[in-house]
């Protein structure tokens, strides 16, 4: 029996399409260009803010910083209800239940909003726990948060080196990594696969392909 922690943002939920009208309209707020995939794709990085100061060529002062990150999830927000779940993702996360595996999902989504979500697209059932970043807590890297959550997993008996993440960025990669846990990087979100690859990860083009890939069994 595997368990397989999925991330949710970019990889069980289709969301670059507004990530991507999201990033252009607060682009265009700020006198900035307009990014169509593969720009955004080659650029994005984590701290957010120095993806937004390289494409707008200049820093950004604390004031515009609150700004420039409030227009962007407003503007996210009043779209979220267009935004659907990855082709095929209900049933590949029924077979992997049916096949005896557990799964989860870890996400640097606001959780008070990831949980109902996840709910109302009708997955829920498959997650023995979810998992989103709290209020209060820095958008930094996900190790800890990771960490947190094998934690957890394992404190409910499931055996570390049974369990494997499914994400789409290098900071899932480098927070498996940490945690001494598999990881497959799905190319569906905002990195670029050449960027993925230099992980060092295995890198799929498909979720069906990256349980593959991560040797979960499906029924």
């Amino acid at each position: 029996m595997a368990h397989v922690i999925w991330d949710w943002n970019g990889t069980l939920m289709a969301d670059f399409t507004l990530l991507l009208a999201s990033a252009n309209s607060t682009l265009a707020r700020f006198g900035g260009g307009v990014l169509d995939v593969e720009s955004y794709r080659s650029a994005f990085r984590r701290p957010i803010n120095l993806f937004y100061m390289d494409l707008l060529g200049r820093n950004l002062s604390d004031s515009e910083w609150v700004e420039l990150d409030q227009h962007f999830h407003e503007h996210y927000a009043t779209n979220l209800h267009q935004v659907h779940l990855t082709d095929g993702a209900p049933e590949l996360l029924a077979s992997v239940q049916r096949a005896g595996n557990t799964q989860s999902v870890l996400s640097m989504w606001f959780e008070d909003q990831l949980v109902p979500f996840i709910e109302s697209r009708g997955v829920g059932e498959h997650f023995v726990r979810v998992d989103g970043r709290p209020l209060d807590a820095p958008s930094g890297s996900k190790t800890p948060h990771l960490a947190n959550h094998l934690q957890a997993l394992v404190a409910d008996g499931h055996e570390i080196t049974e369990i494997v993440m499914i994400g789409d960025t290098v900071d899932d990669a480098e927070a498996a990594f940490a945690n001494g846990i598999d990881v497959v990087l799905y190319a569906g979100g905002e990195f670029a696969a050449d960027r993925l690859a230099a992980t060092g990860a295995p890198v799929a083009t498909s979720l069906s392909e990256a349980l593959d890939l991560a040797g979960v069994r499906r029924h």
